[in-house]
């Protein structure tokens, strides 16, 4: 496989959304090319930086009530 290949799957291997064959074949090539791991590396950071700052951050009580109206009033049938 070459690396636009692999670029292609790694979101499917980050999900673990691939078949075992696949996954190793991908793991293989990430041992011998350090620019796909590195964007694996990357990825994952950003996958764990997304969720850590999700978790911090929560929506105001008052904005989800000035949505929730918002929606209503729009959408009122």
């Amino acid at each position: 496989m070459n690396c636009e290949e692999i670029i292609r799957l790694i979101s499917g291997y980050l999900d673990d959304d691939i078949d075992d064959l696949m996954r190793d074949m991908l793991e293989r090539h990430f041992e011998e090319c350090e620019r796909c791991l590195s964007l694996l590396h990357t990825m994952e950071k950003t996958i764990s930086f997304s969720r850590e700052l999700n978790k911090r951050k929560k929506v105001p009580e008052t904005v989800i009530r000035k949505v929730y109206w918002e929606v209503r009033i729009r959408y009122k049938k």
